[in-house]
C-alpha cells in the first residue's frame, strides 16, 4: 500500500514540476466564445454599443456570459440588430442575414428598358434597383419602369384637397363681402381660418413636390454584369464541388480560385479558401496550404470550419516537423464542431509530443506530462488502460520506475493487444530495479 501511495505521489510531483502547461477542460469562470457570421460577409460589428473595428466573420473569445446586443452594418444593406444570451463555458454561433437596401432584376428579353425616363443599356444581365414601389408598363419591345415617390398618395390627396379649399375660400370671401355692411371686420374668423388651412396645405404640397423632384433626380439604377453578380459565386462553388467529386483537383481549384479572386464578401469565400488549402495540402504544397488555413483562422473564422481548420493546420505542422507550432494551433480549438472531443485532441497532443521526442529527447518530461494529463482527466475513458500503459512507458524512460510500476498495477483488464505490452514493460522495470 505504501509503495502504491509513494508511486502516485511521484507522479503528481512530476506533473506539478513539469514546465509544460497542460490544457484544462475547465474554462475561466463566467466566460464564453461567440462566432459572429453574416450574409454577406464583411459587415461592421457593434458589440454592446461599441464599434469593434472588425468585420464578419469573427470569433469573440472569453467574453462575459449573459445577454449581449450585436448590430451589423454594411453599405447597401439594412442594418440589423440581434440580442443573444451567452451560456458560460460554451461556444455559440450567431449567423445574421442582412436584408438588401436594393433588389436585383434581369431583363434578358427586352429590346429597350426605360427607367425613370432614362434609357438603359440592355446588354447587362442584372440591375440593382433601390427598394421601393414602381410602376411597370410593357409596350411592345419597350419596358418602362418608373419609381413611385413614397408619399405620392399624400401628394395626390393634397392636389385634390387644394382646389376644394380654394373654392371654399372664395365662397367665404363672397359671403364676407355680402355682409360687409353688417360687420366692421373685413374677413370673418371662419374665412381667415380657411385661408390659413389653404396656405398650410399649399405649402406642404410645394414642399412635397420639391422632395419628389429631389427623389427622382437622385434615383439611380446600376447595371451589374453576370460575372460580378453574387449568385455567380454559388455557381462557381457548385462547379468546383462537382470537379472535386470526380477527383479533378486542378479544375476544382480553378473554380475555387475564381471565388477567391472576386467574391470576398460571399458566404462561399471561406469554404472555397478551406477547400483550396486542402488541395494544396494533398498536392504537397505545404506553404500555400499553411497560408490559406491561417487566413481562415485570422480573417474568416466561421463556426463550421474553425475547428477543422485548426486540426488540419496542426496536422500540417506535424508533417513539416514543426511540433511546437502544431501544439499551439491545437490550443485554438474551441470544440464547436462535435467531431472533435477534448479527449481526442489531448491524445493527439500526446502523439505529437511522441513524434517530437523521437527527434529531440530533451522533451521527455513534456511527453510524460501530456500522458499523465490523459490518465487523470479521462479516468473513466474506455482507453484509460492504454493511457496508463503509455504513461508508465515514458515514466520508465525517465527513470521513475516506481511510479511506472504503480500505474501498470492499475491496468487491471488489458485487451489482447495491450496485455503482452504491459507484461513486457513490467518485466523490463523489474530487471532495471534488480
Amino acid at each position: 500500500m505504501k509503495k502504491a501511495l509513494y508511486g502516485k505521489i511521484i507522479i503528481l510531483i512530476f506533473l506539478c514540476c513539469s514546465p509544460v502547461i497542460l490544457i484544462s477542460a475547465q474554462e475561466s469562470a463566467g466566460v464564453s466564445n461567440l462566432f459572429v457570421s453574416s450574409s454577406p460577409l464583411g459587415c461592421e460589428v457593434i458589440f454592446d454599443g461599441e464599434m469593434l473595428g472588425k468585420t464578419t466573420p469573427l470569433l469573440l473569445e472569453k467574453i462575459e456570459s449573459g445577454f449581449h446586443r450585436i448590430e451589423l452594418k454594411k453599405e447597401g444593406f439594412l442594418p440589423t440588430e440581434k440580442e443573444i444570451e451567452l451560456v458560460p463555458h460554451q461556444t455559440q454561433a450567431l449567423d445574421v442575414l442582412l436584408g438588401r437596401s436594393y433588389f436585383s432584376s434581369s431583363f434578358p428579353g427586352e429590346q429597350m428598358v426605360i427607367v425613370n425616363n432614362t434609357d438603359i443599356y440592355t446588354g447587362w444581365d442584372l440591375y440593382t434597383i433601390p427598394n421601393g414601389d414602381y410602376r411597370i408598363i410593357q409596350q411592345s419591345d419597350e419596358l418602362r419602369i418608373d419609381p413611385l415617390y413614397p408619399k405620392e398618395g399624400l401628394l395626390k390627396a393634397m392636389k385634390i384637397t387644394l382646389p376644394i379649399l380654394l373654392l371654399l375660400d372664395g365662397l367665404l370671401t363672397l359671403n364676407d363681402v355680402r355682409l360687409k355692411d353688417e360687420t366692421p371686420r373685413l374677413f370673418s374668423p371662419s374665412t381667415i381660418t380657411a385661408y390659413i388651412c389653404t396656405a398650410g396645405v399649399g405649402g406642404a404640397a410645394l414642399a412635397l413636390n420639391s422632395r419628389k423632384k429631389t427623389f427622382l433626380n437622385s434615383f439611380s439604377i446600376e447595371p451589374v454584369s453576370r460575372e460580378n453578380a453574387s449568385s455567380r459565386a454559388a455557381e462557381y462553388f457548385t462547379e468546383a464541388e462537382n470537379y472535386l467529386a470526380l477527383g479533378r483537383l486542378s479544375r476544382a481549384q480553378e473554380s475555387y480560385l475564381k471565388i477567391l479572386d472576386s467574391y470576398k464578401d460571399s458566404v462561399y469565400y471561406p469554404e472555397a479558401l478551406y477547400k483550396n488549402a486542402k488541395i494544396f495540402y494533398i498536392s504537397g504544397e505545404y506553404e500555400k496550404a499553411v497560408s490559406d488555413f491561417s487566413r481562415i483562422l485570422e480573417d474568416f473564422p466561421i463556426p463550421q470550419l474553425y475547428d477543422k481548420t485548426c486540426k488540419s493546420l496542426a496536422d500540417l505542422y506535424v508533417q513539416t516537423g514543426e511540433y511546437e507550432k502544431s501544439l499551439q494551433i491545437l490550443d485554438k480549438i474551441v470544440y464547436f464542431d462535435p467531431v472533435y472531443t477534448r479527449e481526442d485532441i489531448d491524445f493527439f497532443r500526446c502523439e505529437i509530443n511522441e513524434r517530437w521526442y523521437s527527434s529531440d529527447s530533451s522533451i521527455l518530461e513534456q511527453v510524460v506530462s501530456s500522458y499523465i494529463h490523459l490518465v487523470y482527466s479521462y479516468a473513466d475513458s474506455a482507453d484509460s488502460d492504454y493511457y496508463k500503459y503509455k504513461t508508465a512507458f515514458y515514466l520508465a524512460k525517465a527513470g521513475n520506475f516506481s511510479a511506472a510500476q504503480t500505474l501498470l498495477a492499475e491496468v487491471t483488464e488489458p485487451n489482447a493487444e495491450l496485455a503482452p505490452l504491459v507484461k513486457q514493460l513490467s518485466q523490463s522495470i523489474r530487471e532495471s530495479n534488480s
